[in-house]
């Protein structure tokens, strides 16, 4: 299978194939890495091994990208299977989905400090909100550059996994 993901301003061609041991290869632009990924529960904590290192994930659906978490580090990532990018290409058509103008709580924790206002312009990589979950604290960072609309949470407020925390315009 073929995809297209988009990295912050990256895109890459992502190809997955599996061998008769069952093992998933990727061929990400061009290039071959064996990858195992595995959930360790039932919530979003995946172990993905790529090549020889193995890294712990917290990876969330938010519309239809995913937000990754690893080590206090927020990313967003688009997949679109290749045919539909071109598509998208070729008919010089928008994206057909909603473009996402929030920010949601990764899982449930508490809302530490708010470290921007309603009205504040962004850059994507800005820190907005430092969240307590699991006993550590993360700093949540702008998903992309934009304008703070509303902010849902106040601080010191307990909120629940996907609750809606800042709404840009």
């Amino acid at each position: 299978m073929n995809y297209i993901s988009r990295i912050g301003n990256r895109n890459y061609r992502i190809t997955l194939s599996e061998n008769s041991s069952g093992e998933i290869f990727a061929e990400i632009n061009g290039k071959k890495l064996p990858i195992t990924i595995q959930r360790k529960n039932g919530d979003g904590i995946c172990l993905a091994e790529i090549g020889n290192q193995i890294f712990e994930i917290d990876m969330t659906k938010n519309g239809t990208d995913y937000l990754l978490h690893y080590k206090g580090e927020i990313t967003r990532v688009s997949v679109e299977d290749e045919y539909l990018s071109q598509f998208k290409k070729f008919t010089n058509h928008a994206s057909s989905r909603k473009e996402q103008k929030e920010l949601n709580a990764p899982m449930p924790g508490l809302v530490i400090s708010i470290e921007a206002k309603p009205g504040q312009k962004v850059r994507q990589g800005d820190g907005l909100i430092i969240f307590e979950a699991m006993k550590m604290e993360n700093e949540l960072k702008a998903p992309f550059d934009g304008t703070i609309k509303e902010i849902k949470v106040n601080e010191k407020q307990a909120v629940d996994k996907d609750q809606l925390l800042i709404v840009f315009n």
